[in-house]
């Protein structure tokens, strides 16, 4: 399930749970000079690594259409 993080400085996370807790793929939502959104990897030296995180405010169940952005932005899948 994906889900989305928002951290107690204000990031907001987009990350699949692998188990309570620990996370992979997670990126981050960026706003480009434009003002267009996209996501990049948190970690860009090891963008699919399993992660702890700490820091968060909460965390909640992502909406279908941020869950498939999510997946095509991870994957080479592309949702209908």
């Amino acid at each position: 399930m994906v889900k989305i993080i928002k951290m107690q400085n204000g990031d907001e996370l987009l990350a699949k749970e692998t188990s309570p807790g620990k996370f992979a793929k997670v990126r981050a939502f960026h706003l480009n000079q434009n003002g267009h959104g996209g996501l990049i990897p948190w970690m860009m030296l090891s963008p699919d690594a399993e992660v702890e995180i700490n820091g968060v405010a909460s965390i909640v169940d992502a909406p279908l259409e941020i869950e498939k952005t999510y997946i095509q932005s991870t994957t080479e899948l592309i949702l209908g």
